[in-house]
């Protein structure tokens, strides 16, 4: 999608190198907090960069980005612009327009967005109290499975567009928000398809010349980017309905990188990683390391025998992993190490370098320590 700028959404992954790595290569980044900001601008990204998205905010945070001089951030409500009204009036505020999925992994419609009935009057509300709106957002839900949505969504905000012109505002920004597939196997082509013929028809670009479209993907930036290694460290056998099983317990599970089990089930798969050349496999089970008898990983896979100090990898771990980990029970976290083909490494030192010498200061020296190069 060549005219739309990314905003990585921070709360999918927000681990330090990746950050950075993202912060050299120009992209944006939509954060819900003053953590999330904070942890953003530290790495020397300009408060341009940033969409606080989050439409309802504490006050003593919208002070914080009045203080750092975080202009651009969202709203769905009247209660919102009173907020804003009083404790940022400078604010540019983007209206997020509420449009679900019919088939999405968390769906978000029910907590943020503003009905399409509701919108006209929130402009001419936000128009009375004399406050900025610059643009429309909308979010079709983490994890989208349906590709029309974004038409659908798209179209609303065009309506909300007219609105705005019917009242003498003029909106310059269209936030396409998430949902985009994290794996590369899920086809990404088919959603940018879709998005791209929807913006020709509702916002042909000879009619928007000064349209600047954003998108706030989280899991197509960070799914495939991140690979978990864990090892067995304890095993059992057990007989079940007359039946042999194995059971392993490794040392990761879902009060760790595994948490989204306990809302989407069995979505990850593993891979032997061992020198056996065992070609049978027997009924097993994969559990995490706490005493919840809810920290299940697989409750039925075929595994070849594995012995305690066998490891398993898992692809695809980088999004809601580890920003979701928590101290249940005291095991410990997982410890990322960053890896780089030598044509990436050197790609990234000569962006680096390039900011550099714009006087653009992103942390090079951490990557240059963290991250090892590898063949």
């Amino acid at each position: 999608m060549p005219s739309v700028k990314i905003f990585y959404a921070v709360k999918c992954n927000d681990n330090k190198t990746l950050l950075e790595t993202l912060a050299i290569l120009g992209v944006g980044f939509d954060c819900a907090s003053k953590k999330e900001i904070r942890q953003v601008m530290s790495l020397g990204v300009s408060p341009s960069r940033i969409i606080y998205a989050h439409p309802c905010k504490s006050e003593h945070d919208l002070r914080y980005a009045s203080k750092v001089s975080l202009t651009l951030m969202t709203f769905d409500s009247p209660e919102e612009l009173l907020k804003v009204k009083k404790c940022y009036p400078e604010a540019e505020l983007v209206l997020r327009i509420r449009c679900d999925a019919l088939e999405a992994t968390y769906k978000l419609g029910s907590k943020y967005g503003a009905s399409t009935r509701d919108t006209k009057a929130l402009l001419s509300m936000a128009k009375d109290l004399g406050l900025d709106v610059v643009g429309v957002s909308f979010h079709v839900g983490s994890g989208c499975q349906e590709l029309e949505v974004y038409s659908r969504a798209i179209a609303k905000a065009k309506q909300v567009f007219n609105e705005a012109e019917d009242l003498g505002m003029r909106l310059t920004l269209l936030d396409l928000g998430g949902g985009f597939p994290g794996r590369i196997s899920d086809g990404m082509e088919k959603f940018a398809s879709v998005i791209n013929s929807a913006l020709d028809e509702y916002f042909p670009p000879q009619d928007h010349k000064d349209l600047k479209i954003i998108g706030e993907p989280g899991r197509y930036v960070s799914t495939s980017a991140f690979t978990l290694a864990t090892s067995i460290r304890a095993k059992k056998t057990v007989v079940e309905d007359g039946q042999v099983v194995k059971m392993y317990y490794i040392n990761d599970g879902v009060y760790c990188s595994f948490s989204a089990i306990l809302a989407e089930g069995e979505i990850y798969s593993p891979v032997v990683l061992n020198n056996s050349t065992e070609e049978d496999t027997e009924r097993s089970m994969i559990w995490g390391p706490s005493c919840c008898s809810l920290d299940v990983l697989k409750k039925t896979i075929r595994l070849p025998n594995l012995e305690c100090s066998d490891w398993l990898y898992w692809p695809d771990m980088g999004a809601y992993t580890l920003s979701n980990v928590s101290p249940f029970n005291g095991f410990p976290h997982p410890v990322v190490h960053a890896m780089a083909s030598p044509e990436t490494w050197s790609r990234l030192q000569e962006l680096s370098e390039r900011d550099n010498k714009m006087g653009i200061h992103c942390n090079g020296g951490y990557l240059e320590k963290g991250m090892a190069q590898t063949d």
